[in-house]
């Protein structure tokens, strides 16, 4: 499976749904925290609104396309797209 990353922060109850979701699928991610209050310069690549959580999925080496996802509304239907068991 692809190598799933999401960047995240303990306060922000969407990016725990995520990561629980996630979880309860049994697919394994790298957690990138980030301090909501000192977000880092190159955060604003990764999320141009500066929002959390951010999910990357897939990469051009592995053949997928990278995904990014910050849409509150599309997330959980995208997750059980992507990695239905």
């Amino acid at each position: 499976m692809a190598e799933v990353e999401i960047y995240s922060a303990s306060v922000c109850p969407y990016a725990h749904r995520t990561r629980l979701a996630l979880l309860e699928k049994g697919v394994e991610f790298k957690l990138t925290e980030i301090d909501l209050h000192n977000k880092p310069e190159w955060f604003a690549d990764v999320s141009p609104y500066g929002k959390v959580p951010v999910i990357k999925y897939g990469s051009a080496a592995s053949g997928n396309p990278l995904s990014s996802l910050i849409d509150q509304q599309s997330r959980f239907p995208y997750l059980e797209d992507s990695f239905n068991k």
